[in-house]
């Protein structure tokens, strides 16, 4: 991975976390770009989070996508797929947010058995 380091940028880690920000209930599982609201995760100023999530999907080819808001491109995200059935993946990644700190998600249409999200940290 590659980081280029803006001026004054400030990197916070949130330290253990006792359980997911967000987990399967909190996504709509319908291949539709949806916007995830981490303003009440994040603070204002946020320019990147660092995501790490999990997704188990019960077949192969499933895939959980994330990118900043406001983009209409979907080649520039951070994606995984369930090759393997019922193998669950897990990834990491940074991702910048807009200026309300939303970033956007699309997952297919799948049947899910677990996806958990956590901010892991984030750039200021």
């Amino acid at each position: 991975m590659f980081f280029s380091r803006a001026n004054g940028s400030k990197y916070t880690d949130r330290g253990d976390l006792a359980s997911p920000d967000f987990t399967l209930g909190d996504f709509n599982t319908d291949n539709t770009a949806r916007d995830l609201d981490l303003s009440g995760k994040v603070p204002k100023g946020t320019k990147q989070v660092i995501l790490e999530f999990f997704c188990n999907a019960i077949e192969a080819g499933a895939s959980v996508g994330f990118h900043c808001g406001g983009y209409s491109n979907w080649s520039n995200q951070l994606r995984a797929y369930n090759l393997v059935e019922p193998q669950g993946v897990r990834c990491w990644g940074i991702i910048s947010c807009d200026a309300n700190r939303v970033i956007q998600y699309k997952i297919t249409d799948s049947t899910w058995s677990a996806i958990d999200l956590n901010i892991v940290g984030w750039l200021l």
